[in-house]
């Protein structure tokens, strides 16, 4: 059986980029027909937040683990800013779930 794409927004409060970037999933999601697929979202300053999450800049999209753009988590959290603006490509989240669902087949 293949299991689910999984999809996560890291981000915290405060950081103005992130409702764009919610914004960006759902049209990626629909796109692709899979918008009753759950967006996990993980808020890195929460005191329960995952350590591994901890210094991902705000906001990150992570495909089964996979930063969209191909970036490892930096030194400290920060705001993010993507090649062209304050949310990534629309086009790169899409390439991002079709290539994990590919390697799924």
């Amino acid at each position: 059986m293949i299991s689910p794409v999984k999809i996560q927004l890291l981000y915290f409060p405060g950081c103005p980029n992130v409702e764009e970037t919610r914004e960006v999933i759902k049209k990626a999601l629909k796109s692709l027909s899979l918008d009753r697929l759950l967006v996990e979202e993980v808020d890195i300053h929460a005191p329960g937040s995952p350590e591994k999450y901890r210094n991902w800049p705000s906001p990150s999209i992570l495909v089964d683990g996979i930063d969209v753009e191909g970036k490892p988590p930096t030194e400290a959290a920060a705001c993010r800013i993507y090649p062209g603006g304050r949310a990534p490509r629309l086009e790169k989240i899409i390439e991002a779930l079709e290539h994990t669902a590919e390697e799924e087949k």
